[in-house]
């Protein structure tokens, strides 16, 4: 397959799915997240009779409630909201049925960072509240909730959780060295810089402060950016193939590869093409 064909797939896939095309067929497709499905990741994969789209507005709450169920199901909700908006899943009661060494027989999955990554997994007996509040670092994903019964066990007597939109400053990742941002129920937010960082933006890198991110779990907050003036020749990007000059490739069809070699991607290029990185943040010296 040549660069060309990758070029003609013109698939837009939904809720975070992703193009794929193997290397030894013409035609593309797009992987979804497990919970999706469709030609274009538009639909819910949940069993009939559980399962939703939820929108919320800031303020605006919901309730996803299993008062009763059986065993065999997969229900899958996913809740979106404005773009400034921060989401909540608290669960006020959970009745799921558990082993003697905690081992869940139905569980419900809260996934409150990027929806194709697994979440937290949750069983017992409590109606002691648990707050699972969506992470604020990184790029903005909607809050998917899972609910699993499909193991053939005595049911429990279901769950009930309460989701919730905030507006918050943090969702645009101000804090651009991926340290802790805090800021719920405003536009406003505050960034808890470390390692001798400072500023409103933690941005401000004195003689001795230091900074640790990596593009796979952290991409937006980093302190670098590709430049996207026109100066550089090769750009990185994320693919789901990787070929070799001697056509030998990788693939995978249940993760994305971010690739900044032309040569494994078959970018032309000639020798001084440069590839350049910017930052806006602010070095001062001894």
């Amino acid at each position: 397959m040549n660069h060309d064909a990758m070029a003609d797939c013109t698939l837009l896939c939904q809720n975070h799915g992703f193009r794929i095309q193997p290397v030894d067929q013409q035609t593309c497709s797009c992987h979804c997240p497990f919970g999706f499905k469709g030609t274009s990741c538009e639909e819910l994969d949940t069993d009939k009779g559980c399962g939703e789209f939820i929108t919320l507005r800031n303020g605006e709450s919901n309730e996803i409630k299993m008062a009763s169920y059986t065993s065999g199901n997969m229900c899958t909700w996913l809740i979106k909201a404005e773009s400034n908006s921060l989401l909540k899943a608290i669960v006020t009661s959970i009745d799921l049925p558990y082993s003697a060494r905690k081992e869940c027989y139905h569980w419900i999955e809260v996934r409150d960072y990027l929806i194709g990554d697994p979440g937290k997994e949750l069983c017992g007996n409590s109606t002691i509240p648990k707050t699972y509040t969506q992470m604020s670092i990184g790029e903005s994903s909607p809050l998917m909730i899972r609910f699993n019964s499909r193991r053939n066990h005595t049911s429990g007597k279901g769950f009930v959780i309460r989701v919730q939109a905030f507006p918050s400053g943090c969702m645009s990742s101000p804090c651009k060295t991926g340290l802790i941002c805090s800021g719920e129920g405003s536009g406003s937010y505050k960034c808890a810089c470390q390692n001798g960082v400072s500023g409103t933006n933690c941005d401000e890198f004195g003689a001795l402060s230091h900074n640790f991110c990596d593009f796979e779990d952290d991409f937006d907050t980093c302190i670098f950016d590709q430049d996207t003036s026109g100066a550089s020749n090769i750009l990185w990007s994320f693919n789901t193939r990787i070929c070799g000059k001697k056509g030998q490739c990788l693939q995978g069809t249940g993760f994305q590869f971010l690739t900044m070699s032309p040569s494994l991607d078959m970018v032309p290029y000639d020798l001084g093409s440069k590839a350049i990185i910017t930052t806006t943040v602010k070095f001062t010296g001894y």
